[in-house]
């Protein structure tokens, strides 16, 4: 992406610190300004002096540069102190609208494509790389200032009072300083901040998922291959750090050398002109005593060049998050839902998704239908694309071809919020998240009383579980469940969908972790739910279990190859719910 696109983006996202921003900049260049205004002083008074004893006449009193030099000092700490103030603001508030613009990208995102991004390199682009961008603001456009303005006003200064020639050796000093010297490398260290930005987020993945699979890597042995590949995450960003710094190391020596050697050359030549009367001697301290400092702004553009690379391979990284285009989005004209039970109903729906070898066809014309208050169960091997479908019915993600409705209508018309509340979902692996028991079901239904969270956990086989706590609904689960058992968790997680108490309910796999009794006992509360007029979808895995539905479809690579009734499916000697069901019978030694 063209660098001024990505500015131009930032100061669009940021605009309402453009103020305060411009604030501190004023601030700093006076804050510069005062700097040099205390060498000039100094200058002054030493000149003034030099001329009284040289001419043998009476030293000027101290008292009046004293003075001079104390305003000066309180000046220039008060102006220190409010481009601090408004700098800082600008950053966290900078920092803010960001997230804000980030999170506000994410939502629609998910839940689908969300999933599809490593957590840690997320986590890093909303937290590292925002903190990197704010460098632009707080720390770029400031300085940035200061360079262009204050070494103008001092070379047209110095060649107003003192001499032309003297200002050019000045300006001449500090446009390679200012100019030269950052662009010295300038590729490399860009090529690297972007390099080492991603080796970053790699890094930052490669721990989250070591930290989550720790018991997995240590049971396995895997302990030291995991360590070999963070060493080899360390090395590449170490190498990318060290071409970078490798650059930065000849700008640092230029930068130590440059302000002195103009300095030396205005000696040499002010010297030359004090002793044939065309310089003052107060006007040549004045001039010697200010070149060094007046390249404290053009000093600082290398710090602020080199930090932008890091600040915009940060808010590039960030852009292509923000902007990317979510899997599915609300209607310009959203329809509502209908009142009453709703059914469920696929028509020629095809989905092909990008595979590592090349586009695959997870879903291929397929057709599905369930009436208002009626049951489907949904079955098939692995990779047969139950799960993708039970993402088109809840919307995750729209079909290539064909289309899905919810009740009458397309559920492409609708709103996302008002189709999502109407169905809820329970996944084979649903996230707790840390806190309590009732703060986990509260997520589903903000205003459900304690009985009715003890009901659905309840439906959900969780009841002996919550009797037996000692804190009841207030229990602890722990940072992602972790104070729970998968089949606990996986209960949790489906009393959460019955506290949602939603039209229609799609059960991915969402009792896979549970006991044959335990899975009975909730698939009791499914069917309660149906005879109550709820919708039911149920992916499953155990054939058993889904006996007592309207209608199984069985899908194969996409393709739906039989439905119907599950006692009329049983009886097929040659079909494939009939060989499914028998081969779990054998296994169970039935």
């Amino acid at each position: 992406m063209k660098r001024r696109q990505l500015i131009g983006w930032l100061l669009r996202t940021c605009r309402s610190v453009l103020g305060p921003l411009g604030l501190a900049s004023v601030l700093g260049i006076a804050h510069k300004l005062s700097n040099l205004a205390l060498y000039l002083v100094a200058g002054i008074a030493l000149g003034q002096g030099a001329q009284a004893w040289l001419s043998g006449g009476q030293a000027p009193s101290l008292w009046p540069v004293a003075a001079w030099l104390a305003g000066l000092s309180l000046l220039k700490g008060a102006l220190r102190y409010g481009e601090q103030y408004f700098g800082h603001k600008v950053a966290f508030k900078a920092l803010a609208l960001l997230r804000n613009e980030l999170y506000a990208a994410l939502a629609p995102q998910a839940p689908f494509n969300a999933r599809t991004r490593a957590g840690g390199d997320m986590l890093t682009r909303a937290t590292r790389d925002i903190d990197r961008v704010e460098v632009f603001f707080a720390h770029t456009i400031p300085p940035l200032l200061a360079a262009l303005v204050v070494p103008v006003l001092v070379v047209v200064s110095v060649a107003t009072f003192a001499d032309a020639a003297l200002a050019g050796i000045l300006a001449a000093g500090l446009l390679l300083t200012g100019l030269c010297v950052p662009l010295l490398g300038l590729r490399t260290t860009r090529s690297a901040a972007r390099e080492a930005t991603a080796v970053r987020a790699r890094m930052a993945q490669h721990v989250s998922e070591s930290v989550r699979a720790a018991g997995t890597i240590v049971a396995f042995g895997h302990e030291p291959a995991r360590a070999a590949e963070l060493a080899e995450l360390d090395a590449a960003l170490g190498a990318a750090l060290a071409r970078g710094a490798a650059a930065a190391s000849w700008r640092a020596g230029l930068k130590a050398v440059l302000p002195w050697g103009t300095t030396v050359l205005l000696c040499l030549a002010g010297l030359g002109q004090v002793a044939g009367g065309s310089l003052g001697l107060e006007q040549f301290l004045c001039l010697l005593l200010i070149a060094v400092p007046s390249f404290a702004p053009v000093l600082e553009v290398d710090g602020f060049v080199s930090g932008l690379q890091d600040s915009l391979a940060s808010a590039e990284r960030l852009h292509s998050l923000v902007h990317r285009a979510p899997l599915v989005a609300d209607p310009e004209k959203p329809v509502a839902l209908p009142e009453g039970p709703l059914g469920l109903e696929v028509r020629n729906a095809g989905l092909v998704l990008e595979g590592e070898s090349g586009p695959v066809a997870v879903l291929d014309s397929l057709d599905l239908s369930v009436p208002a208050g009626g049951s489907l169960a949904v079955v098939g091997g692995s990779g047969s694309g139950k799960s993708t479908l039970a993402a088109l019915l809840v919307r995750a993600m729209d079909p290539g071809t064909g289309a899905v409705f919810l009740g009458e209508g397309n559920v492409r018309d609708a709103a996302l919020k008002d189709v999502r509340g109407a169905i809820a979902m329970v996944s084979q692996r649903e996230h707790l998240m840390r806190g309590t028991l009732r703060a986990n079901l509260l997520v589903a239904n903000p205003a459900a009383g304690d009985d009715e969270l003890r009901t659905a956990c309840q439906r959900a086989g969780l009841g002996q579980w919550l009797a037996a706590q000692p804190k009841g609904l207030d229990a602890p689960l722990g940072e992602r469940g972790g104070r729970v058992s998968g089949g606990q968790a996986q209960r949790v997680a489906l009393a959460r969908a019955f506290v949602k108490d939603a039209r229609v309910l799609v059960l991915d796999e969402a009792t896979s972790a549970l006991d044959v009794h335990t899975e009975s006992l909730v698939m009791d509360s499914v069917r309660q739910l149906v005879a109550e007029g709820r919708t039911v979808v149920v992916i499953a895995h155990r054939m058993r279990t889904v006996l007592w539905v309207d209608e199984v479809a069985v899908l194969d690579g996409g393709r739906l190859v039989e439905s119907d009734a599950p006692a009329q499916l049983a009886r097929r000697e040659h079909g494939r719910f009939a060989a499914l069901l028998r081969r779990e019978r054998e296994s169970l030694g039935e």
